[in-house]
């Protein structure tokens, strides 16, 4: 995958920067149980490999990243009780969906995405816990150190 996503990443970077806009990375989460079909048998494995790639890339189209898979990764190793994907364990829940726009938010916008008050439907709780992953994979925290 790294061998056609990064060529494809820097042209489509390029393109944005010549339209004058900001190439901003969404790297994203890995498989819940992982992918063995590419390698990777468990979560961990595959989310190290994105983020990995992800900052070879990031550093190729110097483009800003944001770190979706390190905010998930917090969480799930946090709060194991989340439900972060849907039943095929790939896509987002709900709880998951939030997560990620919380980081995007967080990035694109350089703000603190705790002092955000909306939990649209989530419970308060669990928003405010969310936002506080997205918050802290923003500031730079990488959760396997």
């Amino acid at each position: 995958a790294r061998q056609v996503s990064r060529p494809a990443a820097v042209k489509l970077a390029v393109a944005a920067i010549e339209a004058g806009a900001r190439p901003v990375l969404f790297l994203t989460w890995g498989h819940r149980d992982g992918n063995a079909e590419v390698g990777h048998s468990s979560y961990s494995t595959m989310q190290a490999a994105i983020a990995n790639t992800y900052s070879e890339i990031g550093a190729a189209v110097t483009g800003e990243i944001a770190p979706v898979g390190m905010a998930w990764w917090m969480a799930r190793e946090e709060r194991p009780d989340l439900s972060l994907y849907q039943g095929d364990g790939i896509h987002p829940s709900e709880a998951g969906s939030y997560l990620a726009a919380a980081v995007i938010t967080g990035t694109i916008l350089n703000v603190d995405v705790k002092a955000i008050d909306q939990s649209l439907g989530l419970p308060e709780d669990t928003a405010a816990q969310l936002r506080s992953f997205a918050s802290r994979a923003v500031n730079g925290e990488v959760p396997w150190r």
